[in-house]
């Protein structure tokens, strides 16, 4: 059987790392949240001028062949 002094000193351990859990998980999941809120607001920006030339289909020089087959 344990003293009474060492039943209150558990009772104060287990309840210090329960705290100390549960603030751990709130700041993972703030840290989480916004991660992701920030993450969303940087894919729905405009895109700037390095990302326009990318959006326009590239189209070949003229007078290249393009198709396989071959005019004689």
């Amino acid at each position: 059987m344990k003293p009474q002094g060492q039943v209150g000193s558990d009772e104060r351990d287990n309840k210090r790392v329960i705290r100390w859990g549960a603030i751990a998980i709130a700041v993972l999941l703030v840290g989480a949240l916004s991660y992701n809120f920030f993450s969303t607001q940087r894919s729905q920006e405009p895109a700037g001028p390095a990302n326009s030339q990318s959006s326009t289909p590239s189209q070949p020089p003229s007078g290249s062949a393009t198709t396989g087959t071959q005019t004689r």
